[in-house]
């Protein structure tokens, strides 16, 4: 009757019960065999009346318990697959209680990390963390521990022997049957080189790539937010420069000799205003340059002075010669004029520059 892996231990426990003192019980488990073929558990306490003189013998209770071991087995397999998954994904994976003790770490934790089971998860261990995001990272412990949120986030880290890194933190609560938060399950992942590719991206999106000014879309994006944003607090001003001659230069040096004119513009442009404004390349041999909070037209004026200037004082070596970029330029400025207002001034204003120039250098201001 009893499940052959079982005899073993069905005789050991009736060893026990033979040396222990009469009237003691001793308690096992194990599997029977049901008349279908099928195991059947059992929990089997037997009670040593051996030495009784009138009905000697062992009287066992059973009691079926093949749900429960059932219901275990589910457990332990379940166990075992979550287990085994933590351990192939590319994450480092941590379980931490409401104190933060670690209670399960994978083993990419354990190598990654140095963490073990039972230290807790903060304090020292916050110290690889970038110290501008520590407060981020803990507030974040403290909201899914607290609230049971779900928490997302990204932080700087520092790992010995490979310098600086990103690692974006999933964070999930973990709760009992009344909903209250019994822990959380924390996935930590490297994400130094999604990052990087991330902010390549934006760049090659925001940027030029020849002069490193803001491409034509973001220039009227940042001009857009100049005019309308809620930080605006006077007017704006919009210089349009185009280089004259630009063509004659690519014809008799070459179209490299005149990709290193226009990154030499660029750099001075950028130069001379600093952080007062941004430069942008609409295409070809035109540049936008934007500057916020101008107070006025005359001082919008001198910002298109200053810019024809800096680029007389620019210019590449040629063939032996210095050339020295010459220029058209037109200034726009309004207290709160639209974007495409704005635009279209500073260019009408830089096409009459061009017309009534007498020298290499000419400015218009739009009235």
């Amino acid at each position: 009757m009893v499940h052959p892996e079982d005899h073993d231990r069905a005789i050991a426990g009736w060893m026990e019960l033979l040396n222990t003192p009469p009237g003691a019980a001793r308690r096992i488990r194990l599997r029977h065999l049901h008349r279908d073929g099928h195991p059947v558990w059992f929990e089997i306490t037997n009670h040593n009346h051996l030495t009784d003189p009138d009905r000697p013998g062992v009287i066992a209770e059973m009691l079926d318990i093949s749900d429960e071991m059932a219901a275990q087995e589910a457990v332990r397999v379940g166990e075992q697959l979550m287990r085994r998954l933590t351990e192939t994904l590319p994450q480092a994976i941590l379980q931490i209680d409401t104190e933060r003790r670690i209670v399960y770490r994978n083993e990419r934790a354990a190598r990654r990390m140095g963490v073990r089971a039972g230290e807790v998860f903060g304090g020292a261990r916050f110290d690889t963390v970038a110290p501008a995001d520590r407060t981020s990272v803990d507030d974040a412990v403290v909201a899914v521990l607290g609230s049971g949120d779900d928490i997302d986030l990204e932080y700087g880290h520092r790992e010995p022997g490979r310098g600086a890194r990103r690692i974006r933190a999933n964070l999930r609560a973990l709760t009992d049957e009344a909903g209250a938060v019994t822990g959380a399950i924390i996935c930590l992942a490297d994400v130094t080189e999604e990052v990087r590719l991330r902010e390549e991206l934006r760049h090659r999106a925001t940027f030029d790539a020849l002069t490193g000014c803001l491409n034509r879309s973001a220039t009227l994006a940042e001009l857009q937010d100049a005019v309308t944003g809620a930080d605006r607090t006077s007017g704006t001003a919009v210089i349009f420069l185009d280089l004259n001659g630009f063509k004659q230069v690519n014809d008799r040096y070459g179209h490299a000799t005149g990709d290193r004119l226009l990154a030499d513009v660029a750099t001075r442009l950028r130069l001379a205003i600093s952080s007062a404004g941004v430069v942008g390349r609409l295409g070809g041999d035109e540049f936008v340059v934007i500057c916020r909070d101008v107070p006025d037209a005359g001082r919008a004026e001198r910002i298109g002075t200053d810019l024809l200037a800096a680029l007389r004082a620019g210019g590449v070596e040629a063939g032996g010669l210095l050339l020295r970029p010459e220029a058209s330029v037109g200034v726009a400025w309004s207290p709160d004029g639209g974007t495409e207002d704005l635009i279209a001034r500073a260019d009408a204003a830089m096409y009459q520059a061009k017309r009534t120039r007498n020298g290499p250098y000419a400015l218009a201001m739009a009235r």
